[in-house]
């Protein structure tokens, strides 16, 4: 999962706050990072957070981030 997690936060990293990441809507991606965010392992919190920050770059993702309350984390 670490591994996985890693790459998306690269990848976010250069998308630029587009509303699409690796095809699908930026939004999807964040709210499927929370469960990730939630885990004991602090490595995969750390790099989930980074990539959950990277698309905050896109209003529509801060607005889900608001939604599923994890600027509160």
């Amino acid at each position: 999962m670490l591994n996985t997690v890693s790459v998306l936060t690269n990848l976010s990293f250069h998308t630029g706050g587009s509303r699409s990441f690796c095809g699908r809507p930026a939004t999807e991606t964040c709210e499927a990072l929370v469960p990730v965010l939630l885990q004991v392992n602090e490595e995969a919190v750390i790099e989930a957070s980074r990539c959950v920050g990277n698309l905050s770059r896109d209003e529509s993702v801060r607005r889900t981030m608001a939604v599923q309350r994890v600027d509160e984390l």
